[in-house]
């Protein structure tokens, strides 16, 4: 999610590859060895950065504030050279190509027009702030971006001056295939025009390989049976120094290596994690080391357009409520915590089980947290009451109102709990289907899509039998009621088919479901015709009809003023096909209705007053999406 998430940073791995990872030395680079008993090929440690950057710590709080520190890929000038050869370089400018040396005390940068690298002093830099009109790229321009390993890969770029962990970089790229990238420095090495950059080849890429990124792996490093290291797979088909390896691996003490070939007595799958569910630790993300607690080992979820499955060591809920999955099992991301376990405000316990955490509630209530089963037991008492709830006490806090976070833990086990309620118990047509809707939901989204289906298949049979029945029967109220019914499975089989990639079967379902209403003109009708809309507008997107997509968006138009999300989706289409004024007045109108429903200090709030000076300065194309998204 573009706001409101604190994510994972992740350079090598996950889903960003770093521009500036071929700058690196790769001097030590060299074939693999094998065992000279047996032959058996070992993981090699090719660098990608030289082994005084591996082994050195990096600088306490107290050096930084000696020493002046800069960031790879940061813009610097250089002054104050005295010596008759290097006088000639103070004024130039360059960037920073690789970090500070611990023998040397110098940093490796290289100068604008100039193909060699200078060892320079930090007291001999000065950070030079960029400018958006000297950067040699504007928005929505096709460039090629030098991605290491993948090789040079075409996109356009969306934004100027992009930040990202306190560090400003000249472009964000949004790339061909659907990746958001940065480079690091306006350099030819780094970003050039297409016509520039050659066409990649990727017939050296391996294919049938058994393990994806964020694998957790043992890889043989020595000659003994108990020579192995573990580590989490970061890059498949790497290649270094002519070579192309299987697999390059982060270990957990933080050394990359490569495993020269893909079978057992090379690499195997390990479940030699460092952390158990329950366990207290820190994950790096935009505000620094933050505590939380691991609720999820091993975790496989899908990618946000369900184009594939993303493996991470750790899914971990933050304090704050916040969920972020660690890329790598490594102290780089993801490290012990000695904070100790909060009081759960319902029992005043500070043990938890593995099946009964201790978490943040995820809701608006700050600071609040409270076993897992708590809060089950707490909402089952308040469903069964003699008094009925305002709220659904399954869907969301009773203090503050506000629902829980979706993908996390509380969220799971409160859906969970509700739908076995339901089954159980003599509940309304409302709430059995609501039940249904919410478990659905949470099946699709752990990628379980045959049990989904299964579920939303059967709800559908039985709603179809009772309209038959209905009509039969002569029993308008009946009908209506069970064709909303047919109408909310519709919705969801169509979920299905848009996880799967099955759009043609997507299209169909929502036709099915749009034809459910006719000519009707109820406000009930009109705001289910709306959600088809919606729904047929992601369906044009995909297809690029982006026109059509606006038209079906216009279409869904209700209630304008209470559908922030609605107008951001029409804001980004006209940002993509150049409409910006357009673009921007839906950015404003969505704005200002976020700031009246949940106050200026919300965090979706906050990143679009960030996002739409940036689209009035001119330094961003559109919205962090996929544009309907």
């Amino acid at each position: 999610q573009p706001w409101g998430q604190n994510l994972l940073k992740d350079v090598l791995a996950a889903n960003t590859l770093h521009l500036m990872s071929y700058l690196l030395s790769a001097a030590n680079t060299f074939p693999p060895p094998t065992s000279a008993v047996n032959q058996r090929p070992i993981a090699s440690r090719p660098s990608l950065a030289p082994p005084s950057v591996l082994h050195t710590p990096p600088p306490s709080r107290q050096e930084r504030s000696i020493i002046r520190m800069f960031d790879t890929g940061q813009r610097v000038t250089i002054h104050g050279l005295t010596s008759d050869k290097a006088r000639a370089y103070n004024g130039m400018s360059g960037f920073v190509a690789s970090p500070l040396d611990s023998k040397t005390g110098r940093y490796g940068v290289k100068l604008e027009g100039r193909d060699h690298t200078l060892a320079v002093k930090p007291d001999n830099l000065d950070p030079e702030s960029l400018d958006p009109r000297k950067l040699r790229f504007g928005l929505g321009d096709r460039v090629a971006c030098n991605c290491s390993n993948e090789g040079w890969e075409r996109g356009k770029v969306v934004q100027l001056l992009y930040s990202e962990m306190g560090s400003v970089h000249p472009y964000q790229v949004l790339l061909d295939n659907g990746r958001y990238i940065f480079a690091p420095a306006d350099d030819d090495d780094l970003i050039r025009r297409p016509s520039d950059a050659p066409v990649e080849d990727k017939s050296w890429r391996m294919t049938g390989l058994r393990f994806d990124k964020g694998r957790l792996v043992d890889c043989a490093f020595g000659e003994g049976d108990d020579d192995w290291v573990t580590g989490t797979v970061v890059l498949t088909s790497y290649r270094e120094g002519g070579l192309v390896f299987p697999y390059q691996i982060e270990t957990q003490d933080g050394y990359l290596i490569a495993a020269p070939e893909d079978d057992d007595g090379c690499i195997r799958s390990s479940d030699n994690y460092r952390f158990q569910v329950g366990t207290r630790v820190e994950c790096i993300v935009e505000e620094g080391w933050l505590p939380g607690t691991v609720t999820g080992v091993d975790v496989v979820r899908s990618s946000p357009d369900y184009t594939h499955k993303v493996y991470s060591p750790y899914e971990v809920q933050l304090d704050n409520g916040h969920v972020v999955y660690a890329p790598v099992d490594g102290d780089t991301y993801v490290k012990a915590c000695n904070a100790p376990l909060q009081e759960c405000y319902i029992c005043y316990g500070n043990t938890q089980t593995k099946t009964n955490l201790i978490l943040s509630s995820t809701c608006l209530c700050k600071g609040v947290f409270a076993h897992t089963q708590c809060l089950v037991e707490l909402a089952t008492v308040k469903f069964k009451g003699d008094e009925e709830p305002t709220e659904n006490p399954f869907f969301g806090c009773l203090t503050c109102r506000s629902g829980y976070c979706e993908g996390s833990i509380i969220h799971s086990e409160l859906t969970r709990a509700y739908y076995r309620l339901c089954k159980d118990y003599e509940v309304s047509l409302r709430e059995e289907v609501m039940s249904m809707n919410s478990m659905a939901k949470l099946l699709i989204s752990e990628m379980k899509y045959d049990e989904a289906t299964e579920l939303i298949e059967e709800r559908m049979g039985q709603a179809k039998t009772n309209i038959t029945e209905a009509v039969s029967n002569s029993d308008e109220n009946a009908k209506l009621a069970f064709e909303c019914v047919l109408f909310e499975t519709l919705k969801l089989r169509a979920k299905v088919h848009e996880a799967l990639g099955q759009w043609t079967d997507f299209k169909s379902v929502l036709e099915e479901a749009l034809q459910l209403f006719g000519d009707r003109t109820d406000t009930s009708s009109i705001k289910s015709k709306c959600e088809v809309c919606r729904k047929l507008a992601v369906y044009a997107y995909k297809q690029n009809e982006k026109g059509l997509a606006l038209q079906h968006l216009e279409r869904a138009r209700y209630q304008s003023a209470e559908e922030p999300y609605l107008h951001l989706q029409m804001a980004n289409i006209n940002l993509e096909l150049g409409n910006r004024e357009t673009g921007i007045q839906l950015v404003e109108t969505a704005l200002n209705a976020y700031r009246k429903r949940r106050g200026r200090e919300d965090c979706t709030v906050v990143y679009l007053e960030g996002e739409l000076r940036k689209l009035r300065e001119g330094v961003l194309l559109m919205l962090a999406s996929d544009g309907i998204h």
